[in-house]
């Protein structure tokens, strides 16, 4: 996929770091894959340079590892990684439901009927990339509908952690 971005700096690094969040949250970047940001700057049709920031994010929210100046890999999960990831999830997820609902809208409603309408054809056909799409945006079309941002971007962290 090359990116079609045309604006400053700032908006290339959020382009290149939202494609990359995707793909490790829809699964199509595999735990333990490692990839090279020559390689994905290539892909993304942009500079190494808004590759790397991206992967020092992505680093920094623990969804990467950085093995050398130019390799990274998302990390294995492991038995306790899964553990520790869903027991925080199982607390903070719940929490941001419950608080969502009276916040809820008509049109929020709509969505998650749509999202949900989506889910059910990705199952029928296969698709898993396109379920864990449909899967994340149901969710966080329910959680960014409470007012408490912080607890989204712990879960959102969460998520990009847990992957597929």
């Amino acid at each position: 996929m090359i990116l079609n971005f045309k604006g400053p700096d700032e908006g290339l690094n959020a382009s290149v770091y939202a494609e990359l969040r995707q793909r490790i949250v829809t699964g199509l970047i595999s735990p333990d894959h490692e990839l090279s940001t020559r390689s994905l700057a290539s892909e993304l049709g942009v500079s190494q340079t808004p590759v790397r920031d991206a992967l020092s994010r992505l680093s920094a929210e623990g969804a990467v590892s950085i093995r050398s100046k130019r390799r990274v890999r998302v990390p294995e999960m492991t038995n306790e990684r899964f553990d520790d990831l869903l027991r925080c999830r199982l607390l903070l997820e719940p929490e941001a439901a419950v608080l969502a609902l009276p916040h809820l809208t008509a049109a929020d409603v709509s969505r998650l009927r749509e999202i949900n309408t989506m889910i059910a054809r990705a199952i029928t056909a296969n698709d898993a990339t396109g379920y864990m799409q449909a899967n994340y945006d149901f969710h966080f079309t329910l959680y960014c509908a409470q007012p408490q941002k912080t607890l989204t971007q712990l879960i959102e962290t969460l998520w990009l952690q847990f992957g597929p």
